[in-house]
């Protein structure tokens, strides 16, 4: 069995904007083995006064919330841990 492919993806988070008390937006740049992608909108809650938690970025179809992007779980909580620290600076 052939070892799997394996890609370098890291990620930056590059802007963080407070839109109201307890509730921020951030964007993320990734990198995905040197193809840049910018994901814009992940809805920071802060639900206690230490904990924060994060959404996917997100759109209305057909009357509903829905994610705009999917991502594996393992990327998905990185990227949550990254941007909620972001926004305790």
């Amino acid at each position: 069995m052939e070892d799997a492919d394996t890609a370098r993806i890291t990620f930056e988070v590059v802007n963080v904007r407070l839109v109201k008390r307890g509730v921020w937006l951030a964007d993320v740049a990734l990198d995905f083995d040197g193809v840049p992608l910018r994901l814009n909108g992940f809805r920071v809650v802060q639900e206690t006064p230490t904990r924060r938690s994060v959404e996917l970025p997100a759109f209305v179809d057909r009357g509903a919330w829905r994610p705009a992007v999917e991502l594996p779980e393992e990327m998905r909580r990185a990227l949550a841990d990254e941007i909620a620290a972001s926004t305790l600076a």
